[in-house]
């Protein structure tokens, strides 16, 4: 069964790519073999019920109470599959299959694998579209509503997801793993070459939110190396250095890199961008919440019951779907997985989980994707990391 995880963890990107739609994906058919094989193990365990479950539970009290849009039904199973296939069976087969050290050698390897697949399709795509007028439209892609590439004199990068902010939102999260794993197994040049990959790849998408946490995660990143006690003053200079080469090696592909990337940030940030006022404006749904709704909400795709805007923030869907109740019960789950990662003891690793798990609750609040693997992916790795270095049952 470890090949069928791993089979998984390659296909996840492609949620657009070789996709029917957004939901019918490879990872999606793959999950199935993942059930399967959950449903007849011998053995299966379990643990005390997170937040989530109650909070699920809110969601379907809140459907058949609630909601009576047509969208309802699919959106409450938009939460249900991957709570119950890329969380709660994902985390134990992965628990049941591997061990500590095959989880951050071979599972991040093959995240980091991937990453460097999807950032360096990114990259070609941007270059084909852009520079050499190369149309890269024989891929077989999944229908998108309302997409609109073109920004900043560019067409955006999007590599095998459905739209570049979602791909940066995958960048985001499994970047700082592969930047883990690359820096434990790679050795220079390869491993310059790899993070440069990977930087790239997230530039491209041309993403405001993926640009600044971007500049988070590099100030992170060094704060931690460099001003660690305990880090050696050779492996200071080290970090110094791959950092020079990065910031030359990038210079010497773009000129215009810096001026680019802080214009870009300043553009996706003016209160009169488009993006920005589109966003803001699906906030005046919140009027609607009154009486019972404010506690429970209008249930799944509560703004097809309105017949209102989609929300396009989770946090504002998950307010709007299970009202204040909701919101508490998921800002609890959140909050016992962040104190899972400030316990876990690889000092290294838990730098990793925990800028992707905070990169993804940002950028959260400007997509909704929560139907697509990769952040329970993430909640899972954070779940069984933990867990195995204390020896504990999950």
């Amino acid at each position: 069964m470890k090949i069928i995880i791993y089979l998984f963890l390659f296909s996840m990107i492609f949620t657009n790519a070789f996709a029917l739609n957004s939901v019918l994906t490879p990872a999606f058919a793959i999950s199935f073999i993942l059930i399967v094989h959950f449903i007849f193990q011998k053995k299966i365990v379990y643990e005390r019920p997170p937040y989530l479950f109650f909070f699920w539970l809110l969601l379907t009290f809140s459907f058949i109470v609630m909601s009576n849009g047509e969208k309802s039904l699919n959106h409450w199973f938009l939460w249900t599959f991957p709570f119950f296939s890329y969380y709660f069976v994902f985390k134990n087969e992965l628990f049941q299959l591997f061990t500590l050290s095959e989880i951050k050698n071979k599972i991040f390897k093959y995240i980091t694998y991937v990453t460097l697949l999807a950032c360096s399709f990114s990259i070609l795509e941007f270059c084909c579209i852009n520079f050499l007028d190369i149309d890269l439209s024989f891929i077989p892609r999944g229908a998108v509503e309302d997409y609109k590439p073109f920004d900043f004199g560019f067409v955006r990068a999007r590599s095998f997801a459905e739209e570049s902010g979602h791909f940066s939102f995958f960048v985001e999260i499994f970047g700082p793993l592969s930047v883990y794993w690359i820096n434990q197994n790679l050795r220079f040049p390869l491993k310059l070459i790899a993070l440069a990959i990977i930087l790239l790849g997230l530039i491209v998408t041309l993403s405001g939110v993926g640009l600044l946490l971007l500049v988070i995660y590099l100030f992170m990143l060094f704060y931690s190396y460099l001003l660690r006690r305990k880090t050696s003053t050779s492996f200071k200079i080290k970090v110094i250095f791959y950092a020079i080469g990065l910031f030359f090696l990038i210079l010497v592909i773009y000129p215009d890199f810096f001026s680019t990337v802080w214009n870009l940030i300043a553009v996706k940030t003016e209160l009169d961008n488009e993006s920005y006022l589109e966003r803001v404006g699906r906030f005046a749904a919140i009027d609607k919440l009154s009486g019972f709704a404010f506690l429970i909400g209008y249930g799944p795709a509560s703004f097809s019951t309105l017949n209102v805007n989609s929300f396009i923030s989770l946090y504002l869907g998950i307010l709007m779907n299970t009202g204040i109740l909701g919101i508490i019960l998921y800002a609890l789950f959140c909050l016992t997985k962040y104190k899972s990662i400030i316990r876990i003891k690889d000092i290294d690793c838990r730098l990793a989980l925990k800028c992707s798990f905070l990169f993804s609750c940002f950028h959260l609040a400007f997509i909704d994707i929560i139907y697509v693997p990769w952040f329970w992916v993430l909640l899972s790795l954070i779940d069984v990391i933990y867990k195995k270095e204390r020896k504990l049952v999950i």
